[in-house]
């Protein structure tokens, strides 16, 4: 039988709980069947993200399953999002390269379209991120000195969450 840890647990009852910031994740003109929810909750441990995504691009062939990058942009706005633009610079105040920049995250795997992820980070805190953009790109970030990660797909103002 397996019981859970306290720590466990209580990551747990953080999800039944409400987040301290939300961002509602919307595909830009090229795709938009793109969209989701990202959740963060502030923590003992670190910030808990909670990412739920759904019409995401399907890859093609054997090696079909697609792999995105997720990263937070020093932006104020999802305007312009299409598939050339950047929206403002990734947080990285620590001049970092990738993926040791504040605004990496881990990359989310798609499968049939969707993508559901929880992680626990350090790099910030809730109320450096809130006012700031979550941004989805079409790919992996593979090289730590050039963005590899290729257009933005879909973005989310990360806001205070309004009880």
């Amino acid at each position: 039988m397996y019981y859970a840890s306290n720590r466990q647990l209580y990551y747990l009852n953080m999800l039944g709980d409400n987040p301290q910031a939300v961002a509602d994740i919307r595909g830009n003109t090229n795709y938009p069947e793109t969209g989701g929810t990202a959740l963060f909750f502030q923590t003992h441990y670190g910030v808990l993200v909670y990412e739920d995504l759904f019409g995401l691009p399907a890859g093609e062939g054997a090696c079909k399953e697609k792999i995105f990058a997720v990263t937070i942009h020093d932006s104020e706005s999802c305007n312009g999002a299409d598939s050339e633009t950047l929206l403002g610079s990734e947080l990285n105040p620590g001049n970092c390269p990738a993926p040791f920049r504040i605004g990496d995250l881990p990359p989310i795997f798609a499968q049939n379209g969707y993508s559901f992820a929880i992680l626990l980070t350090g790099r910030f805190f809730v109320k450096d991120i809130i006012g700031k953009i979550i941004v989805i790109h079409q790919g992996p970030e593979l090289e730590a000195d050039e963005v590899t990660a290729g257009n933005i797909i879909a973005c989310g103002k990360i806001i205070a969450f309004d009880k």
